[in-house]
């Protein structure tokens, strides 16, 4: 039985490597906590690399190759 830390931690990752990104509603749904207050200062360290807007945040496609730099930032 898997902790639900450890599925967030999965769902961000995964998601950030697609296009679409962290969908923020599907966030709450899935964990029952808004994904921008719960990860705001690692979200703030990275921001520049980001696509931010009222539906999802992911990494915008100039950057896909430092992804994992990223990601790592966000689930420190």
């Amino acid at each position: 039985n898997r902790d639900i830390r450890e599925d967030e931690y999965e769902y961000i990752m995964l998601s950030l490597r697609t296009a679409r990104g962290v969908a923020l509603n599907e966030f709450r749904d899935k964990f029952n906590k808004d994904f921008v207050k719960s990860y705001s200062e690692r979200i703030d360290r990275v921001k520049k690399y980001l696509s931010i807007s009222e539906k999802s945040i992911g990494i915008l496609p100039q950057y896909y190759l430092l992804e994992n730099r990223i990601e790592s930032i966000i689930l420190d």
